[in-house]
């Protein structure tokens, strides 16, 4: 009687297991479509476009901002922004 309970507990857990793994496996195809999808609006887009964080943190810039800013990577960005905003 124990090894029945013991087997019925360990087919409980196959199951919970399977169905979490098809549940993240669909979440993570959400997440990898949606970060596809926002990649390609930043890297795709023909403005000049700068990502700052919360802090005001320079994070990232696109090809257009290089482009038009003649900008070198490993240069501050921070001079660049701030003449811009004093147009």
């Amino acid at each position: 009687m124990t090894q029945t309970v013991i087997e019925s507990a360990i087919s409980v857990i196959m199951l919970v297991s399977v169905f979490l793994n098809l549940k993240f496996t669909k979440e993570t195809k959400r997440l990898k479509i949606k970060d596809q999808y926002y990649r390609s609006l930043f890297e795709e887009n023909s403005d000049a476009v700068l990502v700052f964080d919360l802090e005001g943190r320079f994070l990232h810039i696109n090809q257009s901002f290089i482009l038009l800013f003649l900008y070198l990577p490993g240069l501050w960005v921070r001079p660049i922004v701030d003449g811009l905003l004093n147009l």
